[in-house]
């Protein structure tokens, strides 16, 4: 091996600076619904519950799709179609108290289920209809829209910034917008429709 050169000794390193976090940000928790919302009244926050979270930063909400899209393409948020749970509540109490969600689409609906040959029907089927090429991004088209739809309603991340012109709007109020569609009403999926056909 031969080496060139004269070698020049390099700066020394800045120290670091170490800055404590609380444990509380370095922390997250896994739930459902039903761990926030009190079940017998599902469209309020249980308090007892709210005050555990608050321990933790952030929160991985897993979500049956099947509560979200009962049928293809008809969506419910509050209440969902199955159980009647009121996400909007529990969102906003979460956001309001500072907790983080991550929301994990877990199962996938019965509709889709139902492609499946019977002996091989289980809700943790992979979320793509029976038969699609599971190599090709098309094949998961149907959860794409179910999570833009989750999005649309939950994801806004600068609820102070008003959209630019053409961006869709997603917000989270009750009222407003017609959910899934761009402020102009166009759909949003219309471009991702024309090239899965």
């Amino acid at each position: 091996m031969e080496f060139y050169g004269v070698h020049k000794a390099g700066r020394s390193a800045a120290p670091v600076v170490r800055q404590s976090a609380p444990l509380r940000q370095s922390l997250g928790v896994n739930a459902f619904e039903w761990n926030l919302e009190d079940a017998g009244s599902p469209w309020k926050v249980d308090e007892a519950s709210v005050k555990v979270a608050k321990g933790f930063s952030s929160i991985r909400h897993y979500i049956d799709w099947e509560k979200l899209e009962a049928q293809p393409g008809s969506y419910s948020f509050s209440p969902t179609f199955h159980g009647s749970w009121y996400y909007d509540a529990m969102y906003e109490r979460l956001k309001t108290e500072g907790i983080d969600v991550l929301a994990c689409l877990k199962t996938i609906p019965k509709w889709m289920e139902d492609t499946y040959p019977v002996g091989q029907r289980d809700n943790e089927n992979v979320p793509a209809p029976y038969g699609s090429d599971l190599t090709q991004p098309k094949s998961y088209v149907e959860q794409a829209r179910a999570g833009f739809q989750y999005m649309a309603r939950y994801g806004r991340l600068q609820p102070e910034r008003e959209p630019r012109s053409g961006e869709s709007q997603h917000d989270n109020d009750l009222g407003g917008h017609q959910h899934g569609q761009n402020r102009d009403g166009t759909d949003p999926l219309h471009r991702m429709r024309k090239r899965t056909r």
